[in-house]
């Protein structure tokens, strides 16, 4: 028998591969229990038959027109202050939906990043969405700016079933509260299915992901020192006819661009051993299968470096986010990266051939166990 309750999972779908692998990794770990998710059900990714899309394409198309018209009535200041983005009609569905939810829960990632002033309004949606008692899985803390921002999410987190974070800064900075964890992300429990056709078509190649640096709308002023270096990784495995294969993880925020950038820097003579796989276009164990069988991974995207870890490659670091680095060091204080925020000042190749980190069967053993210890509370509810 079926859940016959309404269970809302919360996620960013913006196709991403990290975030939709938490989707995917949520619908095979409770394959009996259907699972809502606020989009369209034309959302370019396949996930499991246990997750249902909140609207059809033409639902969905009729509530981006309503946002659309309620937007361009907030054309200045006065009426944005009479028609707060609260009462907007996308918001209003989600606090519904919420609001009629047997069990809510919430999986994101990087979802707590103080960018400005919370408004009455935006602090009243958060306290709707927590007095619902959810359950929040693979997420971290920041990074903030102030003690305020700290203590309105403190006061929030306290509502909650259930708070397990990924990593143990974020952990420490709320410890003192009785619902909260910490275990390793949620990525390191995928036994999915994993494609692997690439490989059987390709000799010995490398993974590289890329990120687009102003994919937040910020100017990253390292920008193009960081594109140059990642051609010239690519160039050093080139030269000694190894494939490199770039990995496009959210066309949406720009990864795609980001490859380009760094093709437009590689010698013509070579660009032919490169081929680029981007996501969604390719699904989920494809792409998966096209790390399980690299010979070395060099991670900018968060869940690059994940992965590769998962799959027990030789992983290289190309940090953009603190949130990266407070991982790392949970994992294994010793690994090393490159913050790619700052000035690159090593030679690409005593990068290569010193930073690489592979880890041991052990230690990934650990992670894994801690990563399904993140269910643990959801578990007691819905197996």
């Amino acid at each position: 028998m079926r859940w016959c309750n309404l269970i809302y999972l919360r996620a960013y779908l913006n196709e991403n591969l990290g975030d939709d692998l938490f989707v995917q990794i949520i619908a095979q770990r409770y394959p009996k229990i259907d699972l809502q998710i606020f989009a369209s059900d034309d959302y370019p990714v396949k996930f499991e038959n246990n997750v249902h899309f909140c609207f059809t394409k033409k639902e969905y198309s009729k509530l981006q027109n309503e946002v659309k018209i309620y937007d361009n009535l907030r054309n200045n200041k006065i009426r944005r202050k009479l028609l707060p983005i609260f009462f907007r009609p996308d918001f209003k569905k989600r606090r519904e939906i919420a609001k009629k939810a047997d069990i809510n829960i919430y999986v994101i990632g990087s979802g707590f990043m103080e960018g400005g002033k919370r408004g009455f309004w935006q602090r009243i949606e958060d306290r709707l969405y927590f007095s619902k008692k959810p359950y929040l899985l693979g997420c971290n803390f920041g990074p903030f700016f102030s003690s305020s921002y700290k203590k309105q999410y403190e006061k929030l987190f306290s509502k909650a079933k259930d708070i397990c974070f990924r990593d143990s800064y974020s952990y420490n900075l709320f410890k003192k509260l009785n619902n909260i964890r910490w275990e390793s992300d949620i990525v390191f429990s995928y036994n999915g299915n994993v494609d692997e056709s690439f490989s059987k078509c390709n000799e010995k190649y490398i993974v590289i992901s890329v990120v687009n640096l102003g994919k937040d709308g910020t100017i990253n002023p390292n920008e193009d020192l960081y594109y140059e270096f990642v051609s010239e990784i690519a160039e050093w495995f080139l030269k000694r006819k190894i494939k490199v294969v770039f990995v496009g993880f959210c066309k949406n925020q720009g990864d795609d661009v980001a490859v380009e950038k760094v093709l437009k820097r590689i010698s013509s003579q070579l660009i032919e051993q490169v081929e680029i796989i981007n996501y969604p276009q390719n699904n989920i164990p494809y792409i998966l299968g096209v790390f399980k069988n690299a010979e070395s991974v060099f991670a900018s995207r968060y869940h690059a470096g994940i992965i590769g870890m998962l799959f027990e490659k030789k992983t290289y670091f190309l940090s953009y986010s603190d949130k990266i680095v407070n991982v790392l060091r949970d994992i294994d204080e010793n690994i090393k990266y490159i913050d790619i925020n700052k000035k690159i000042n090593i030679k690409v190749e005593d990068f290569i051939l010193h930073y690489g980190y592979c880890i041991s069967a052990e230690r990934l053993s650990e992670i894994k166990e801690s990563s399904n210890r993140q269910f643990i509370k959801l578990d007691s509810v819905l197996k």
